[in-house]
């Protein structure tokens, strides 16, 4: 990734002169920074990424071209959270990306966010019944905008859980927007969640969905895929 498009992603924030006071656990009225709310699949001789100055080789190791997409934050933050934290340190979102047991080299380096970034809550039904549509409107716009400073045209997105994709499938892909950010993300794949939960089916078939083994029974789920001609139903 060029440095140029890192330093413009580390300095975005979201919704500016309204702090999101509720997803710190101290109610801090801090910026709401955009590194606060993603990370990036970097594991081994860089793991340590949690820090808002990066060096020069880790920023070029970025990849601005794959996208995962979680949905939302299951607990308030500690006021130690610090910047590229979020799901990077999952224990199945790291077996499956470190590259300890898959050659995960296409992923190496990928862009990880949620969708929500406003609300807080670990069970995902309950938070999706409860956003208004008026607040999935809102995080739909800021995620359009958080994707455009990535700078790329060429994006390959997976979307964990069920939950999320339905978000995509229901709003997102209903957007008058969406044609154009269709432009940029041009392929767009529902994955298993990497909760602990579902643990046993994640470590099952997501290495299958990202196409890190070989399954002759995992159908892959797209939302669309321009490539193969799937396109989003509107």
């Amino acid at each position: 990734m060029e440095k140029a498009v890192f330093e413009k992603l580390q300095a975005h924030i979201f919704d500016k002169g309204n702090p999101w006071v509720d997803i710190w656990a101290d109610k801090t009225a801090r910026p709401n920074k955009l590194p606060y709310f993603s990370s990036w699949a970097i594991y081994g001789e860089n793991e340590v990424i949690d820090k808002e100055v990066l060096e020069d080789e880790v920023i070029r190791s970025l990849n601005n071209n794959v996208v995962f997409v979680g949905l939302n934050f299951s607990y308030a933050l500690p006021s130690s959270w610090g910047f590229w934290h979020n799901i990077y340190a999952n224990y199945n979102v790291k077996w499956l990306l470190s590259g300890e047991n898959f050659n995960v080299e296409k992923y190496r380096g990928a862009y990880i966010t949620d969708i929500i970034k406003n609300v807080v809550g670990k069970n995902a039904s309950t938070v999706s019944t409860n956003l208004t549509l008026e607040n999935i409107n809102k995080n739909i716009g800021w995620f359009f905008e958080e994707i455009d400073l990535l700078g790329s045209d060429s994006i390959e997105m997976f979307v964990f859980g069920t939950v999320a994709a339905d978000l995509f499938s229901e709003h997102v892909m209903k957007r008058n927007e969406f044609p154009a950010f269709q432009k940029k993300v041009r392929k767009c794949q529902h994955i298993n969640h990497y909760s602990k939960k579902n643990e046993d089916t994640f470590r099952k078939y997501a290495p299958a969905e990202l196409g890190l083994i070989a399954s002759s029974s995992t159908v892959k789920r797209w939302l669309w895929n321009i490539g193969r001609g799937t396109k989003a139903v509107r």
